[in-house]
């Protein structure tokens, strides 16, 4: 970041004398007020040109960090006109320009490399603390945190040392709430008072205390099937009615075939006429639902 800052200055001192067309002793008092701003300092006075020294001082009263902010003294573009300068506001602007376009602009990219695009360490050093307190937590667990917390700290060193930096800060904030929630239930337990926690915790007995375990001999249950051969039994009755309502489904779908077939043979006979029993029928359309209907034949002239 330092080497930005003086890049930057060293870029706004070299387009001042150059395309800005500023005098170089202007350009050497405005650069170091800037650079002062940015140490949070005043500038130095102690100049022979009155002119500048004016313009410092003015600049010094109203603060070097306001320079940084578009706050400049009016004794500058004084200056600039004893030194003889034309068109003073114009160079003026041009100077307010440099600063934004230049000297912030420079530092806010380099800021944001420097936090997103480079190794931080700062975050090294977070992470580095969250993995001790977890080990901390881990080793103090009888004196900060409640029995029934006990399983969520069962890390190993490997296991802490796979997290990344987010899944630690939430483990460590997890575990802060878990310390202050015993810390209040054991002030409330030296009131007389019981937890809810307490009911709902099952409680351990020393082992001096605890009644002596017997063995008990339970009968054996019987074998069950195996949980394939069930499977198999199951997905065979399946495949059995899948088939028997294909086999079921052919069947009709044949039927209603052939009964289409018929009625369709007996339609073009009726339509080409004496070929059944020697007799032309005639087919009309009849204005009822259901297709045409059917007459007799002719009666002779």
């Amino acid at each position: 970041m330092k080497k930005a800052v003086a890049d930057a200055l060293a870029t706004v001192h070299k387009g001042g004398t150059g395309a800005g067309k500023l005098p170089r002793p202007f350009m050497d008092k405005f650069v170091g007020c800037l650079e002062a701003g940015i140490r949070d300092e005043d500038a130095m006075t102690s100049i022979e040109s009155p002119a500048l020294r004016r313009a410092i001082e003015h600049q010094n009263r109203i603060g070097t960090t306001k320079l940084l902010q578009g706050f400049v003294a009016k004794s500058w573009a004084d200056a600039l006109t004893e030194f003889g300068c034309q068109r003073v506001s114009t160079k003026m602007s041009w100077l307010l320009r440099q600063i934004w376009d230049i000297l912030f602009q420079r530092l806010w990219d380099t800021r944001n490399f420097v936090l997103h695009h480079t190794p931080n360490c700062y975050r090294r050093a977070e992470c580095t603390n969250f993995a001790d307190r977890l080990r901390w937590y881990r080793d103090n667990r009888n004196s900060t945190l409640a029995q029934s917390d006990h399983k969520l700290v069962n890390f190993e060193d490997d296991e802490i040392e796979r997290m990344g930096r987010k899944t630690r800060r939430q483990w460590v904030r997890i575990l802060d709430k878990l310390r202050d929630a015993h810390a209040t239930e054991l002030k409330q337990l030296d009131k007389g008072q019981q937890t809810l926690t307490h009911f709902l915790v099952k409680p351990t007995l020393p082992e001096a205390d605890a009644p002596a375990q017997v063995a008990v001999s339970r009968p054996k249950s019987p074998p069950r099937p195996a949980r394939m051969k069930r499977f198999k039994q199951t997905k065979l009755k399946r495949m059995q009615q899948l088939n028997g309502a294909d086999s079921k489904i052919t069947t009709v779908g044949k039927r209603m075939q052939s009964d289409k077939v018929r009625r369709q043979r007996k339609l073009q006979v009726i339509k080409i006429g004496g070929k059944h029993k020697g007799l032309a029928a005639q087919v009309t359309p009849s204005p009822h639902r259901g297709g045409p209907r059917r007459r007799g034949p002719p009666e002779p002239d």
